[in-house]
């Protein structure tokens, strides 16, 4: 029997807009100029999808680094925001088709992040995208970001729907774990069939959104 969906949240990084790899070009520029090259693929392994103060805290620990994971953070985060000022943001393929597909079949849309809301309200303001959310939480919304659950049972409560009546698409493994703790049903959206072990703890794992859309609507009633 088909599940009853009355709202979707969406992941932003990586799910919504392609910035992983622009927040990697932005970590690294700043490493290079403390004389460290950190690899795309460690890097997509191991810290996309994590906070920055995070990230800051292992890699300065990692590489020996003679600066505090605070330096690091501002530096990386000062680069972010003067490249947001001049560079669009990327659609992740079929994230725009999505949002636009469920927007019109009068579902809540939600965007949980752990980035901070400057990240989402530029998207907002370049995309004109605002009104097809019902609500965001971000960094700056929590105490405690992903894995902890925080940050979706906060997005459920604003939501005003029951756990079941919710899928969240996600990308990362510590967003999986984060939606899947606060007892919601994740679809994990990664193109890269390499990372796929990381989100074995999602309900389901799809190479796109186009597939995992397919999948919704053979299963849900909305």
């Amino acid at each position: 029997m088909k599940r009853n969906l009355k709202a979707v949240f969406f992941d932003f990084d990586g799910t919504i807009v392609n910035s992983e790899i622009f927040h990697y070009r932005c970590l690294n520029k700043i490493l290079n100029g403390l004389g460290v090259n950190l690899d795309e693929s460690d890097y997509l392994s191991n810290y996309a999808g994590i906070p920055t103060d995070v990230n800051s805290e292992r890699i300065v620990v990692k590489f020996e680094l003679k600066i505090t994971p605070d330096e690091l953070t501002e530096r990386i985060e000062e680069l972010v925001v003067e490249h947001q000022k001049t560079h669009d943001p990327i659609f992740m393929p079929f994230a725009k088709e999505s949002i636009n597909h469920y927007k019109n079949k009068g579902l809540k849309l939600g965007i949980v992040t752990a980035s901070p809301y400057r990240s989402v309200a530029n998207f907002f303001q370049k995309k004109s995208f605002d009104n097809h959310f019902s609500f965001t939480v971000t960094f700056d919304d929590v105490e405690n970001s992903k894995p902890n659950p925080e940050c979706y049972l906060q997005a459920l409560e604003k939501s005003n729907c029951k756990s079941s009546e919710v899928i969240v698409f996600e990308d990362t493994e510590n967003g999986v774990k984060a939606a899947k703790a606060a007892g919601l049903t994740c679809f994990a959206i990664q193109s890269e069939k390499d990372l796929h072990f990381k989100l074995e703890a999602a309900d389901k794992i799809f190479n796109s959104l186009k597939e995992a859309n397919a999948y919704v609507a053979a299963n849900f009633t909305h």
